[in-house]
């Protein structure tokens, strides 16, 4: 009796990299819920809106693991366009949130555009970069990548979002290291990139901007501004210790005195109220994220599916390393949300999208060795 495809597809799929996707999705929603736990009238707005926000994108994860992902490779240029007819739409018509004119308002919901333009970007550079890349003439890698990345980085910088400028910045620069440009060219580029920051700090980036910078070396300059986020949430960090304060009970958070702690400093409060137990677990469920998609990435023979998975990593390492940097102190306030746990629809329905195209690649991957084994074709 032949088994049906649906059947099929499951036995296939990665559970490992779902199994890690799901577990720091419930340790982000423990998180998120704690927050009101302890208050005399309980708001559980953010927390239903995350479970409908993880709902929808579990669901599109599915679905897009359904679609043999060399649609996405075929389709690259029309998907890349419409992020940045979305990124214009923004501009123009946007709605402006702390100085930041990021965001569509559709139904009483924020959609941050992009957050989509990061999974689009990733699809076009491993298209290019499968199809087109000369090893003997990475210039011209440079050149036409560059001229790729350089609309959505331009538009984005325009809102202005410093931290998702440096987010596409890296991944380019990521991907370009995966295809193997060599290493001088990439020192070569990092200079000019650099003498391009030295000419927009003093031309084109706004005085907040600086400011921002600024404070990250001497948080003394703002102490009830950026300076205050950064030393309340080293103080939620801090004050955890080994197992922390129980889930409901730090008072940086309860209290109110870190900030936005539903998104940027949501590491923060898993490391007050779980201590250095609870941040082991996220940095173990992460580090088993990573190790799964970089089984995928081995597991494939296809140029285009190793450049996309690559770029998941890239994505989603630069996102945490930069979150949970900022938490503690290491790196400036970038406004940018802790991948799957952070409080967010755009990011969370964005990032499980992009592991339903690794899913599609991990189950097309595993039906061509099988049929390799058997001899038969891959369908």
């Amino acid at each position: 009796m032949a088994v049906p495809a649906a059947f099929n597809r499951l036995r296939r799929f990665d559970w490992g990299l779902l199994t890690a996707t799901v577990f720091l999705l419930l340790v982000g929603l423990a998180a998120i819920a704690s927050l009101s736990l302890n208050a005399p009238e309980p708001d559980l707005t953010t927390l239903i809106r995350q479970l409908i926000f993880a709902g929808l994108g579990l669901l599109g994860l599915f679905v897009i693991s359904t679609v043999n992902y060399r649609f996405f490779q075929s389709a690259g240029w029309l998907i890349y366009g419409t992020g940045l007819l979305l990124l214009l739409g923004v501009l123009l018509f946007g709605t402006t949130i702390h100085g930041t004119r990021a965001w569509f308002l559709l139904f009483d919901q924020t959609f941050q555009p992009v957050e989509l333009v990061k999974v689009f970007l990733i699809i076009v550079l491993a298209k290019i970069f499968s199809e087109r890349f000369d090893p003997t003439r990475p210039w011209r890698a440079l050149g036409v990548t560059g001229l790729v990345v350089a609309p959505a980085v331009i538009l984005v910088f325009l809102q202005p979002d410093v931290g998702s400028v440096l987010v596409l910045v890296g991944l380019w620069f990521g991907l370009l290291a995966l295809a193997r440009v060599p290493m001088r060219f990439l020192f070569g580029l990092a200079l000019i990139a650099a003498l391009v920051a030295v000419a927009a700090w003093f031309v084109v980036l706004q005085d907040f901007q600086r400011e921002r910078i600024l404070t990250f070396f001497d948080p003394s300059r703002d102490p009830l501004g950026i300076g205050y986020n950064l030393r309340q949430s080293q103080v939620a960090v801090g004050s955890g210790q080994l197992f922390g304060r129980g889930l409901g009970l730090g008072p940086q958070s309860q209290l109110d005195f870190l900030p936005v702690q539903e998104t940027d400093f949501l590491f923060a409060v898993i490391a007050e109220e779980l201590g250095f137990v609870g941040s082991a677990l996220v940095f173990t469920l992460y580090g088993f994220l990573f190790w799964r998609l970089f089984r995928i990435v081995r597991g494939t023979t296809d140029d285009f599916a190793a450049f996309v998975s690559g770029g998941v990593i890239i994505l989603l390492f630069v996102q945490v390393g930069v979150n949970i940097g900022m938490n503690i102190g290491l790196l400036p306030v970038a406004g940018l949300p802790l991948p799957l746990m952070s409080y967010g629809g755009s990011s969370l329905i964005s990032t499980l999208l992009l592991i339903g195209v690794v899913e599609s690649i991990a189950i097309r991957s595993r039906r061509e060795r099988v049929g390799d084994r058997v001899g038969a074709p891959a369908a």
